[in-house]
Order: C-alpha cells, then structure tokens, then sequence
C-alpha cells in the first residue's frame, strides 16, 4: 500500500483539500512533531484525615494530613498509582501538559481526516 502525500493512501491524493484543511494539517502535524516527551494519567492533589481520634486533623478548624500527590494511569490494563513529591510533580506538570495536548491535536486530526474523506467521490457513487 503506497501512502504518498504524508501519509495519504495514493487513492485519497485525488481528494482536492481545501486552503483551510492544508492548513490546519500543516498546524497539527507540525505541532505534533514538536511536541516532545508525553506521560499519560491524571495527577490528583489531595489533602485528608487519619483514623486517629486525638490528632489535629479532627480539630475545629482541621489541620488535614499531605498534600499527597498521586499519578494514575493505565498500564496492562491495571490501574497504577504512584505517589509524587512536589519536585517530582513541577517536574512532570509540563510532560501531563504535552500528553493533554497530544490528546487534543489527535482528535482534531481525526475530525479533519473524516472531513476529508467525506470529499472522497466513491462516497457518491
């Protein structure tokens, strides 16, 4: 199968694309391209009780225990849980961010890709 036209299958090349469309596939995959390094999951900053009776964290106004920084993510289709230090987590905010984004520009190549091919003529037929 002969994928000419960065990544087009030689029978789409035929598919006339519009200013625009070049466009925004010269802006997402440019951006995608440039991306960098990409950590999946969700982080999630929390702060909580003990199950002690006497300690601070059941005082009026409660002094709560953490913050405690977890990552969550999916690997081998179990969830994995790591706890981060505040370093770890100003460290790898900008790596959650490119896979945030990544997800983002994927799904706008998507819907691009089905607005072109929607101008496929076979459709028509």
């Amino acid at each position: 199968m002969d994928h000419a036209g960065g990544g087009m299958p030689e029978k789409l090349c035929a598919v006339e694309l519009t200013t625009r469309q070049r466009s925004k596939l010269e802006r997402i995959t440019g951006e995608l391209g440039s991306l960098g390094m990409c950590l999946p999951g969700s982080v999630v900053v929390r702060t909580g009780r003990c199950g002690k009776v006497a300690c601070s964290c059941r005082d009026d106004p409660p002094k709560l225990h953490g913050p405690f920084r977890s990552w969550t993510r999916k690997l081998a289709g179990k969830t994995v849980t790591r706890l981060l230090t505040e370093e770890q987590l100003d460290d790898y905010r900008v790596l959650f961010d490119n896979h945030r984004r990544l997800k983002e520009l994927v799904h706008e190549l998507e819907d691009l890709t089905l607005s072109i091919i929607d101008a496929d003529p076979r459709w028509k037929t």
